[in-house]
């Protein structure tokens, strides 16, 4: 009889093995389907904002060739040394800066970033306008963050940007 209990207890067991094995693989299953479910979800999501990010992509683009050049003006003779900008040269600056906030604004609406990672990632750099070289020194940290919000609308358009 006790063979007989042995051999129950064994059936018992492969049994209750073979249940876990079958939740495991249904679990297993559903997850493949959930990650598969939301990876349909990010494709969607990319190509419905993908207009949009290929239209900050090419204004940033745009505007980092303007402050290039900026740049380069500011940070040369005569601006270089100049500690006092005309009013026409600090309007010229207080445009160049109203363009990058714009570009902030739209790229942190459009990519759903909340303001306090905003600020984390992409601090607000202010122009510091007490001589020709310092401004050229801001453009140069503007440029850099441009780059890099760049970079982070090329993450969601990753098979190319003309298309």
């Amino acid at each position: 009889m006790s063979e007989a209990n042995d051999r129950s207890k064994s059936k018992e067991k492969r049994l209750e093995e073979k249940e876990k094995v079958d939740a495991e693989t249904k679990r297993s299953l559903a997850v493949a389907e959930m990650k598969k479910a939301h990876r349909l979800i990010e494709e969607t999501e990319k190509t419905r904002k993908r207009p949009i990010l290929q239209s900050i992509y090419r204004r940033i683009d745009a505007h980092k060739m303007i402050l290039l050049s900026a740049m380069e003006t500011f940070g040369n003779p005569p601006f270089a040394n100049q500690k006092i900008l005309s009013v026409s040269t600090l309007e010229t600056i207080r445009g160049l800066s109203q363009t990058c906030e714009s570009i902030r604004f739209d790229f942190q609406k459009n990519m759903e970033i909340g303001d306090d990672e905003m600020n984390r990632l992409f601090p607000k750099i202010e122009i510091n306008t007490t001589d020709g070289y310092s401004v050229s020194i801001s453009y140069g940290q503007i440029v850099q963050q441009l780059v890099h919000m760049k970079l982070y609308c090329s993450r969601m358009l990753p098979d190319g940007l003309d298309k």
